[in-house]
């Protein structure tokens, strides 16, 4: 980050059940590379992606390298839409009983950007639920989609998802 500004913060929930969430919807949020260019973008981008079974992303990058803490997406058959360099660190949301809840991290991808049928990948927040307490000690980390919100994520991630 080259130029810092304060960010106001809301409270969003954090997902930290044990459902896999394959079949949801999800939209990763980030300022990442748009165009294989090597280059960011200045406004925050947005792409809504399927999450898939560790299964299907262990068929497709081997089974020795998917671990239970980490979560896939899948890139639509056309490609074009995926996360891609500099978004990785952001969040992955999904609504999961009406409420929307960060459920991943982005962390990974093949090394060119939203190629059609292939997979992003993601730390699943529910196998951080240990580090987010360690790190984030006044957090307080939903087991049940129905309890009460925690964390803190800038605001303008949750205005983006507002906006959909």
């Amino acid at each position: 980050v080259y130029k810092r500004q304060q960010v106001n913060t809301a409270k969003a929930k954090i997902y930290g059940g044990n459902n896999d969430l394959s079949g949801y919807t999800a939209t990763a949020i980030g300022t990442g590379d748009v165009n294989n260019s090597g280059d960011g973008v200045d406004l925050l981008q947005k792409v809504n992606l399927t999450i898939v079974g560790n299964s299907v992303c262990a068929n497709f990058y081997g089974t020795s390298n998917i671990t239970p803490s980490m979560m896939c997406t899948e890139i639509p058959g056309s490609g074009g839409e995926g996360t891609c360099f500099g978004d990785s660190g952001g969040p992955l949301f999904v609504t999961y009983n009406n409420a929307k809840v960060q459920a991943g991290i982005v962390s990974w991808g093949n090394e060119n950007c939203a190629l059609p049928n292939e997979y992003d990948g993601y730390a699943r927040t529910s196998a951080l639920i240990e580090f987010i307490r360690q790190h984030a000690p006044g957090s307080t980390i939903i087991l049940d989609p129905d309890d009460s919100p925690v964390g803190f994520l800038p605001s303008i991630f949750l205005q983006l998802l507002n906006n959909e």
